[in-house]
């Protein structure tokens, strides 16, 4: 399966180096990479030029992803994030693995985020974490070798309440099972079977994540 993602990835991502991206990486980082690259595709579908950048500024064409929970504004790696470019809107940026504060105050990683460029810039400049409130869409990532246990549903259903209801989605990709029964009566947006040998399940993914950036095209 790690072979398959990661093909996959590297037609997503483009023409990037990315050292960290090896069968022997955790399978986890690696979904969590794909589930990236599928949230570009759909940026780029709605019409979106993408680039990257390193935490610094600059690229030098090697993607350096994170693979635990990190501040947006840390450099303690040159951690890439993307570039997401709309016709006549303000830029916005896609990022792995970084803290948000959700409405209660409280710090959450998101494992895929979303953020108006202007946010993520002033994050860095102030060594602060973004507000979740401020976030156009974030994503929960989860990778297991077995069915779900229902627990990571249910503190899913709470991460979202913190994260911004409308705007949270939630990835899997394991077949429903039990997780999906709750979430299907809880959550408006939660995808599952997402592997690359899926068409459909990551068609319909690709087209649910579209959904915000067509939003966010009209002023």
């Amino acid at each position: 399966m790690s072979q398959a993602l990661i093909a996959e990835i590297q037609q997503l991502l483009g023409q990037v180096m990315i050292p960290s991206l090896t069968s022997a990486a955790a399978g986890d980082d690696i979904f969590e990479v794909y589930v990236f690259g599928l949230l570009l595709e759909a940026a780029r579908r709605e019409g979106a030029n993408l680039q990257y950048e390193n935490v610094s500024g600059g690229f030098s064409g090697t993607c350096t992803f994170r693979t635990s929970p990190g501040r947006i504004w840390s450099q303690t790696r040159p951690y890439t994030h993307a570039i997401i470019v709309l016709p006549n809107r303000p830029p916005l940026e896609a990022h792995l693995g970084i803290m948000l504060q959700g409405v209660s105050g409280v710090l959450h990683e998101a494992d895929v985020a979303v953020l108006p460029r202007s946010e993520g810039a002033a994050c860095r400049i102030n060594n602060v974490e973004p507000r979740a409130s401020s976030a156009l869409l974030t994503i929960e990532c989860k990778y297991y070798a077995t069915p779900l246990p229902l627990g990571m549903g249910r503190s899913f259903i709470g991460l979202r309440a913190d994260f911004g209801r409308r705007k949270v989605f939630f990835a899997m990709n394991q077949p429903p099972g039990t997780v999906g029964t709750l979430l299907k009566k809880h959550v408006e947006h939660w995808e599952h079977s997402i592997v690359p040998a899926s068409v459909m399940d990551v068609g319909r993914f690709i087209g649910n994540l579209q959904t915000p950036f067509k939003d966010f095209k009209i002023p």
